[in-house]
């Protein structure tokens, strides 16, 4: 604004709409082609007070509003509504989202966790909500599509600090427990700065998104940066994508797009697409991805299979390598940790997995090494320091440990849990007396700068006292059979008489005439060869069922839970001592 320091969102938005009142701010392409909606910076900030003069007559100041949107502007809106009226939003994936009734289940434990007075949702969703919003019949349930123009004279402006909440970032939640991040206008507006100049973002610059906005990466890494830069956001359904993943890169090629991100097993989606039109002898025509700067991959650990077959398959049309830009991040940092810089080469180490599983870093030229892809450095004014975790002490360069976070851009704690907020958020080195430090529960190593995500804390596995990542089990799985897909399979531990055995569960497609007896062996023969262990279960459920992140990470505690309680999608099992599952199909 005008002689005016930007210290909160309403700020920035108003003083995007006096700069670009006429530059397109956000676009949405329903069926993944064509222009469906458009949002001017001045129209959206008309908006948002419009829907905010409403609101302020329906709330109090800082209630929680539950945000149940598809993709598309009416959720900018309202998201920027509840920012201009003072309140919290709480963005959440609608029913008709991923899984309905997990998702129900996630809206119930929201509500209560976050004590939420009203949600916010479109007209033809009501009726879904029927169900469970009998049960909070003592919250308003509201649609804001048709509210009267004139109740833009009715809003107030609210007095908002720098560190006023601004929104609550539900984590996905391993076990159908999701914590509120306090996100507040302090930390987005620290980070905005230090990410843009990480992945090189001008005014210039074009976004394309597809990722869900109720998760951060699509939020902040997509709808809200892009305000923050005053640029096009491109927005098309997570839906769409799964449907029409070739979509994607041809918005790139049509828009001359420049940034876009996605987790892991979209590039290799693209691949395995593309590899099926080029089998029934079709092609995409004019499809051109040079202007592709920032390719984002926030997956944790980054597979450097997926970015040479996705570099191999596409450099034909423009794509080059330097355009990968793999990154860390979570939600209690608002985002992004580290992120390699636009246009500089992948860098990776390559170390022997044995002294990996001892927590040591021993690097090899050997072809039995282990390839860990780099995240980059620390975006700026971020400190990372790698931490045992078990007596708090900093480690050296050549040591895995737990990854330590200090920023401007971590979040205040967990809405309404003050114990867990404090082992989180507030963590000390116990040698130095340093803090305090975000704890991510992540594990890696610092080289040269660069960070190096190897897994999850929590779901190491450790087996006779040696230690594994589950993903290497993983990635061992999804090459046992071509209809076991690349990020659809879970490993993971459970106690059986006082010892940790090993469980895979893997999606499997009963579409077709498969041997599943034959699967499950080449499964055990595998895990035995490369690991010399041997599997306690193998479980083959049905496609699209095993829980995962609303990112698309697979979550293992809550594969765990379902197994051990019988819940899973079962096709066909194995069991060494057949006392779990009974096979069936």
């Amino acid at each position: 604004m005008k002689n005016q320091q930007i210290t909160n969102l309403i700020h920035l938005l108003e003083d995007k709409a006096r700069i670009y009142p006429d530059k397109v701010a956000y676009i949405f392409l329903a069926d993944g082609k064509n222009i469906s909606d458009s949002l001017t910076y001045l129209q959206l900030a008309e908006k948002a007070k419009t829907v905010a003069g409403y609101l302020q007559s329906k709330v109090k100041r800082s209630e929680r509003v539950i945000l149940l949107y598809p993709s598309g502007l009416d959720f900018i809106i309202a998201f920027f509504g509840c920012i201009y009226a003072g309140i919290i939003g709480i963005p959440l994936p609608p029913p008709d989202m991923f899984r309905k009734a997990s998702n129900l289940a996630r809206i119930r434990t929201v509500i209560e966790d976050a004590k939420a007075t009203l949600v916010l949702t479109p007209s033809n969703l009501l009726s879904q909500l029927g169900e469970i919003s009998s049960e909070f019949n003592n919250i308003q349930w509201l649609s804001i599509e048709n509210i009267d123009e004139q109740s833009i004279k009715k809003w107030n402006k609210p007095s908002l600090s720098p560190d006023n909440i601004a929104y609550l970032q539900y984590t996905s939640g391993s076990t159908g427990e999701p914590k509120g991040v306090i996100i507040t206008h302090n930390n987005l507006l620290n980070f905005f700065p230090n990410i843009s100049l990480t992945v090189y973002l001008r005014s210039d610059s074009k976004m394309l998104s597809w990722q869900p906005h109720f998760h951060d990466g699509g939020l902040v890494g997509a709808l809200l940066i892009s305000l923050y830069v005053g640029i096009t956001c491109y927005i098309i359904s997570p839906f769409t994508f799964i449907k029409k993943p070739l979509c994607w890169l041809q918005l790139i090629s049509n828009y001359k797009i420049t940034h876009s991100s996605a987790p892991n097993f979209a590039y290799d989606y693209c691949v395995s697409a593309i590899n099926n039109l080029q089998k029934n002898l079709q092609k995409i025509e004019n499809l051109d991805l040079s202007s592709w700067q920032t390719a984002g991959n926030g997956s944790e650990p980054i597979n450097i299979e997926t970015l040479e077959r996705f570099t191999k398959t596409f450099a034909p049309y423009g794509f080059s390598e330097t355009a990968f830009s793999p990154g860390y991040g979570l939600a209690e940092n608002t985002l992004t940790i580290s992120q390699k810089k636009t246009l500089e080469k992948l860098t990776f180490r390559q170390v022997l997995p044995e002294f990996l599983a001892e927590n040591k870093v021993v690097e090899t030229t050997k072809p039995e090494g282990k390839i860990i892809v780099s995240c980059g450095v620390p975006i700026p004014n971020t400190k990372i320091v790698i931490v045992n975790p078990e007596n708090l002490t900093q480690l050296s360069s050549n040591e895995v440990g737990e990854i330590w976070v200090k920023s401007p851009s971590v979040a205040r704690g967990y809405w309404n849990k003050p114990k867990v907020s404090k082992q989180t958020f507030k963590a000390y080195l116990a040698d130095t007396k340093e803090g305090s430090f975000l704890r991510t529960g992540d594990l890696g190593f610092l080289k040269e700068g660069e960070l190096f995500v190897t897994g999850r804390l929590k779901d190491l596995i450790i087996i006779r006292g040696q230690n594994y990542y589950p993903q290497d089990f993983e990635q061992t799985v999804k090459k046992c059979h071509q209809q076991l897909q690349n990020n659809s399979s879970a490993a993971f531990c459970v106690k059986v008489e006082n010892v940790e055995q090993l469980i895979i569960v893997a999606e499997i497609d009963n579409s077709k005439n498969i041997n599943f007896d034959e699967v499950i062996m080449q499964i055990r023969q595998t895990i035995a060869q490369q690991y010399q262990l041997s599997v306690y279960a193998v479980v083959l459920i049905k496609q699209g069922t095993i829980p995962k992140t609303s990112s698309g990470k697979i979550q293992r505690k809550a594969c765990g839970f379902q197994f051990l309680n019988s819940q899973l999608n079962v096709i066909y099992s194995w069991c060494l001592k057949n006392q779990i599952f009974t096979d069936k199909i």
